[in-house]
């Protein structure tokens, strides 16, 4: 397995000094397990480009220099949403023209179109529909786990 260089523990060690992500640097780069309070602060820094230097960091360490990719289907039930999302120009509201919403079996067919062996995961999106209950959404997953097992 590729490991990191020696020396990349010590460049992002100096990456970190002074930073308010350097107490959680020097947790990653001995291998401490970090706390729930540690995930909220990484959760809340603007350091974008050091989150990732501290997540392609652990990433290496424990995969060497590989990447990993999954091949999903996307899927979209319903575009009646009951939210105005300001930026949202997909979604319609009920009775407005050119608004869908898809039975389960409908789904699972639409899946079928899609898929093949390569398929490894089912990404649902979609509208929040106005009246679907939680129960559309588990047997949905529930019927793709059935016809495709290997996926979700």
């Amino acid at each position: 397995m590729n490991r990191p260089p020696p020396d990349a523990s010590d460049r992002l060690a100096a990456a970190f000094r002074g930073s308010d992500l350097g107490p959680i640097a020097q947790k990653i780069l001995s291998g401490e397990r970090l706390s729930f309070e540690d995930g909220v602060r990484l959760f809340e820094s603007r350091d974008f480009l050091g989150l990732g230097r501290l997540a392609n960091h652990v990433r290496e360490r424990r995969h060497g220099n590989a990447a990993f990719y999954n091949v999903n289907r996307y899927l979209n039930p319903t575009n009646l949403c009951w939210v105005d999302c300001a930026l949202c120009a997909w979604a319609k509201k009920v009775n407005e023209p050119g608004g869908y919403e898809l039975a389960i079996d409908e789904c699972v067919e639409e899946a079928g179109r899609g898929y093949s062996e390569a398929v490894t995961e089912f990404h649902v999106v979609g509208g929040l529909h106005p009246t679907w209950p939680y129960g559309y959404y588990t047997g949905l997953l529930r019927a793709l786990k059935k016809r495709f097992p290997r996926c979700i």
